[in-house]
């Protein structure tokens, strides 16, 4: 990779955390969460979204560090081999119901009983261990903040904004969810990334937070878009304008949120 390929990789990596900071430290946004009236419900759901989307990759990363501690001393998840006769291989089997239906005739009844023993010991041991470190109860809270997640995106999704900051922060979670390391070269993706550096901009023409991300040739204009996502950018920027108030940014710092 050359350097100036990796500074456009880099670029693109930090788009979301930039963007998230931006929408975090706008002035209008920050003032009207103080107040506590009249805060653009779209930003207080994001707030909340943000807070769960962290805390699943938390969960999930925890998760997956345990299952490679459980695999590394175990070998494997409770599994079995159960040899097939005709070319001298084997199948791994995971379940007794698996067991069962691969053993099934009545002169198999001896192997197919030792079989189901000694899934049962692997699953004793893999038992033991879950115990120790812990394994099903991370699995338990991924799964839970998994669900925490999709619940506050979907009501995320379904909120009208009221401030730039609003739209960008519906775009932000897309963004963030579909293409977290914003590595997706093909469209629409580059395009939608370049909307949010365009509506992170707008929302505070100043002083950005995206400066950096305007020295990359991606972000630096629309005109390579295709005629229908100009007019969706156009419709964004029409359906902001209809709104109560528009946000003020001023002193958006350079702040990141990992």
């Amino acid at each position: 990779m050359t350097g100036s390929e990796h500074t456009i990789d880099e670029t693109r990596r930090s788009l979301l955390a930039s963007a998230a900071a931006s929408i975090i430290n706008t002035q209008e946004v920050v003032r009207l969460a103080k107040v506590g009236n009249g805060a653009d419900p779209t930003v207080v759901l994001w707030r909340d979204w943000l807070t769960a989307h962290r805390s699943f990759g938390e969960a999930c990363r925890r998760q997956q560090r345990l299952e490679t501690e459980m695999l590394r001393e175990l070998g494997s998840f409770p599994r079995v081999q159960i040899a097939l006769f005709e070319d001298d291989g084997f199948i791994w089997a995971y379940t007794a119901d698996e067991i069962n239906r691969l053993l099934s005739c009545p002169t198999q009844r001896t192997i197919r009983r030792a079989t189901l023993a000694e899934l049962a010991a692997r699953h004793a041991d893999w038992n033991r261990v879950d115990h120790r470190i812990g394994y099903s109860k991370a699995k338990h809270k991924e799964a839970e903040a998994a669900k925490a997640e999709d619940e506050l995106s979907e009501a995320l999704w379904n909120a009208v904004p009221r401030s730039f900051a609003g739209i960008a922060a519906k775009l932000h979670c897309v963004l963030e969810m579909e293409d977290p390391g914003s590595g997706i070269q093909e469209a629409p993706w580059p395009q939608l990334r370049a909307i949010l550096a365009d509506l992170i901009r707008i929302a505070a023409p100043d002083n950005c937070s995206l400066r950096g991300a305007a020295q990359c040739r991606e972000y630096k204009s629309l005109r390579w878009l295709s005629q229908t996502q100009r007019h969706l950018f156009i419709s964004l920027q029409d359906r902001a304008l209809d709104l109560p108030y528009l946000v003020v940014a001023e002193g958006i710092g350079e702040s990141r949120l990992y």
